[in-house]
Formats: C-alpha cells, structure tokens, sequence
C-alpha cells in the first residue's frame, strides 16, 4: 500500500493532467510488484469505486479540495508553508479552547 501510495503521490505530475490515467497506475503497480490480476479487478471493482467516492465525497463536504489537508480538533488547517507555521497554527488553535 505504502510503495503504490508514494509512488502516486510523488509521480502527480506524470498523471494528474491525464484524462485516464489508468494505463499508468498498472504499470507502476507492475514496476512495484503488485499482483497486476488484483490490482487491475480492484480497479474495476464497484465496491471500491463506491468506497473512494464515499470517501471523496465525506472529505469534500469537510472542506477538503487538495493534499495533504489537515485538520487539529475539527478545525481545517489551511496549507502551512513550514513546519514552525503549523506548529504555529497547532499553537493557536489549542490554546483558543
């Protein structure tokens, strides 16, 4: 899970202007190792396309629209551009209680 995450993750801009990016996900699934008879039924799979959705859908009516978005006790933390600026908001945010 982890390698395919990354690999996703850190290849963004090798797939996300891509209408279908499908072709790529299997050969970096494949380049990782990844069982390609499940990696490809997953990809089919309604139950997993349900659960993305669920999921996509919960985060967007959160007020997630990017990666990585991160919440502290309910509250959206907006994109810190440092490691001291989200100490910084974490600081904030606890102290208000």
């Amino acid at each position: 899970f982890f390698e395919m995450h990354d690999a996703l993750f850190n290849t963004q801009d090798s797939w996300g202007g891509d209408a279908n990016p499908k072709i790529y996900f299997e050969d970096l699934a494949h380049s990782l190792g990844l069982d390609d008879v499940k990696f490809k039924a997953d990809m089919e799979s309604q139950a997993v396309k349900d659960k993305v959705n669920t999921l996509a859908a919960s985060g967007a009516s959160s007020g997630v629209n990017s990666t990585p978005t991160l919440f502290f006790d309910g509250k959206l933390i907006t994109n810190p551009s440092s490691y001291e600026e989200l100490v910084s908001l974490v600081t904030t945010t606890s102290t208000q209680k």
